[in-house]
C-alpha cells in the first residue's frame, strides 16, 4: 500500500501537472486570452480602474522588490533569486564549481 501524499507533495504535483500542461497548450491560451480581451475589452478596464485591482497589483510589486540574503552573502530580489542560483559567484559559494 503506498504512502499517502502530504499536502505539500500533493501541491507540488499539481503545480508540475499545471506548469506541463501550460507549456503544451501555450498557444491555445494565449489564443483564447487575447480572444477573450478583444470580447471584453470594456469591462476588462472597467475592472483594472477598481480599488481590488490596484491593490491587488501595489501588493504583487512590492512583493517581487522585496530582497532577500542568500547564504553566499548576496542580496537577490525574489523575482530574480532562481537566476541567481545559477550564477557563477553562487555556485562557487557552493561548492559546486
Amino acid at each position: 500500500m503506498p504512502a499517502k501524499k502530504t499536502d505539500e507533495e500533493k501541491k507540488e504535483t499539481i503545480r508540475k501537472y499545471r506548469r506541463k500542461y501550460y507549456e503544451k497548450n501555450k498557444d491555445k491560451i494565449m489564443k483564447n486570452n487575447k480572444k477573450y480581451y478583444k470580447n471584453n475589452k470594456e469591462q476588462v478596464k472597467e475592472y483594472q480602474q477598481t480599488e481590488k485591482y490596484k491593490e491587488i497589483k501595489k501588493k504583487s510589486r512590492d512583493k517581487a522588490k522585496k530582497k532577500i540574503d542568500c547564504a553566499c552573502g548576496s542580496s537577490v530580489s525574489i523575482h530574480h533569486f532562481a537566476r541567481h542560483k545559477t550564477t557563477d559567484k553562487h555556485l562557487k559559494f557552493c561548492g559546486e564549481i
